[in-house]
């Protein structure tokens, strides 16, 4: 909750800072918690009031800013549409070399950060990789659609989806999982010494739970 707060106090300054400014680029964006697939009628609103910008927008640009515009989360609403098309780029790694995205799941976007920083990231990064910097979907789909390792319930509202999973990364050494029934038993487990290839594992609707050592990093849909 901290780093959240400081974030979105960070995008607040930045705003300020552009509203003052002729010349000074926007800082990236706090990224947010939503992904909303409907835009509000308090949301439609906010958009229509929104300062735009005074140049013409390409085609990407107008795309961009639409689909951001569905449900701007907390810090956003005061963005231009300068200042939103700035984060975008920031977070496809086509703005400054240095931006609050670093290490934070952009700049450009990568699988760990994006994972890492799940509940933070929403439609303004969403749009970007859609219409900034599509050679990334594949890297926001396999961080969106997997999960670290560690314990994780299957099923429900906070756990994972069933499906069959794999590593991000081949030649993992030392690789232990097990999936384990609602109870707890263990219903199928692995230690996987070396595999030059990527480990794979299925995990279905009728599992309690999964779990994996930290060799084995991170999992992503088998189908990506």
């Amino acid at each position: 909750m901290r780093l959240r707060t400081v974030r979105i106090a960070v995008i607040a300054a930045s705003l300020t800072a552009c509203s003052t400014s002729t010349t000074a680029a926007p800082t990236a964006a706090t990224p947010a918690s939503s992904l909303p697939a409907e835009t509000t009628e308090s949301t439609t609103r906010a958009a229509s009031e929104t300062p735009t910008s005074t140049r013409q927008l390409t085609g990407k640009e107008k795309a961009f800013i639409r689909d951001a515009r569905k449900k701007l989360p907390e810090g956003y609403q005061d963005a231009t549409d300068e200042d939103l098309i700035s984060f975008g780029h920031d977070f496809c790694g086509q703005g400054s070399s240095e931006t609050i995205y670093d290490d934070q799941g952009g700049n450009p976007p990568n699988v760990e950060g994006i994972a890492t920083y799940k509940s933070m990231i929403g439609s303004v990064e969403r749009s970007a990789v859609l219409h900034f910097c599509p050679k990334y979907i594949k890297t926001w789909k396999q961080a969106m659609g997997g999960f670290d390792d560690g314990e994780h319930q299957v099923g429900g509202k906070r756990g994972i989806k069933p499906g069959r999973y794999r590593t991000l990364d081949k030649g993992l050494k030392g690789c232990y999982w097990e999936r384990v029934s609602k109870g707890g038993e263990t219903l199928a487990n692995n230690l996987v010494t070396y595999a030059p290839g990527y480990i794979t594992v299925t995990i279905l609707p009728t599992d309690g739970g999964f779990s994996s050592g930290e060799e084995c990093y991170f999992w992503v849909p088998a189908d990506l």
